[in-house]
């Protein structure tokens, strides 16, 4: 880590956002809600309360103010680049004649550039190759695994000869099925939006035929995986607490939601890197935590997996768990990531 540890609450910021820029039908940005008196429960139970830590204390990180006063002009809305809304280059016009940063904020696949070249933009997809000055990675939530299915306090797994490694979700096919179904799931692939099926039915086809690891793989059938019931969730969960490792790949977009599940319930997440971008990588040194298999390698991650883990002391296998569950209680999550968001803004 950049520093011993950040302050549980950051800077306080001043905002300047108007409710009459969100587009129609439109939530305003998680950040925002409190501040605006529009907290409203999650749709999904799934979701239930995973931004209700940062809502009790968003008042002492950021007060809404105006134009002249303020650190930043915020644009209200997540920016969808399937719904462009003009009314940005109007708040990026209004914050570059007083001389104000402008913040866009996307959770969307699209790696499409935002189309104001003065915003701070956080994002979700990124590419580090071409990742612009002014682009920061920014996580997806969901709820805290630990708090929601876990024993609320990290439990540190032993190291084992045979590295465990989890994942339960979809990929491209399996050995066995049918020609049909493979020739679909091909075809299917060359899409970009596919990607991540593909590198992660390599990766998962190469973890079950190899006798060097014990892959606790569950494949299931759609796209938001594990997403469907309480019961399919606890699964998904499980196989997170009951494995040191975790795979963790990107979807349609170069950006994963496991990678933040998996921090949250202390686990090593083994990243298939396509050229991924993370959080705060000015402040975190992600190599303490997750373990990097270039996407080329993903036909041989058990393999790698296998190589770095024998490499591995039993002191520093307990501290990447220890540490990853470090890492997304002071910059992740949601409280922590909008704790530390003036360090990107200053």
């Amino acid at each position: 880590m950049a520093e011993d540890r950040p302050a549980d609450l950051g800077r306080r910021m001043q905002i300047f956002a108007d409710p009459s820029w969100l587009p129609t039908g439109a939530k305003p940005l998680p950040l925002l809600r409190p501040l605006w008196n529009c907290v409203e429960p999650e749709a999904s139970f799934l979701n239930a309360g995973r931004f209700d830590e940062y809502y009790q204390v968003a008042d002492k990180l950021f007060v809404l103010s105006t134009i002249d006063e303020c650190d930043f002009v915020l644009y209200p809305a997540e920016w969808n680049p399937q719904r462009p809304d003009s009314r940005i280059h109007e708040v990026a016009s209004l914050a570059r004649g007083r001389g104000k940063p402008m913040v866009v904020m996307s959770i969307h696949d699209s790696d499409d550039p935002i189309p104001v070249d003065s915003a701070i933009v956080f994002r979700t997809s990124l590419y580090a190759s071409r990742r612009l000055p002014n682009e920061h990675a920014l996580p997806c939530w969901s709820v805290d695994f630990m708090a929601a299915y876990g024993q609320g306090k990290p439990r540190v797994l032993p190291k084992l000869p045979r590295p465990t490694i989890g994942y339960v979700g979809y990929v491209d096919f399996l050995p066995g099925r049918t020609v049909a179904h493979t020739l679909v799931r091909a075809f299917r692939s060359r899409k970009a939006a596919h990607i991540g099926a593909v590198l992660r039915g390599r990766a998962v086809r190469s973890l079950l035929s190899s006798p060097g690891v014990e892959a606790r793989v569950v494949v299931r059938a759609g796209g938001l995986t594990g997403l469907a019931t309480m019961e399919q969730r606890l699964e998904y969960a499980h196989n997170m607490f009951d494995n040191a490792y975790a795979l963790v790949c990107r979807g349609g977009g170069n950006y994963s939601y496991r990678l933040y599940e998996v921090l949250s319930c202390g686990r090593i997440p083994v990243v298939i890197d396509s050229d991924c971008v993370f959080p705060f990588d000015k402040y975190i040194d992600w190599d303490q935590c997750i373990l990097r298999v270039p996407a080329s390698q993903a036909s041989h991650l058990a393999t790698v997996l296998t190589k770095l883990h024998e490499a591995m002391s039993e002191r520093e296998f307990q501290h990447r768990q220890l540490q990853a569950r470090r890492i997304y209680d002071e910059w992740i999550k949601p409280r922590a990531f909008y704790s530390n968001l003036w360090r990107l803004l200053a």
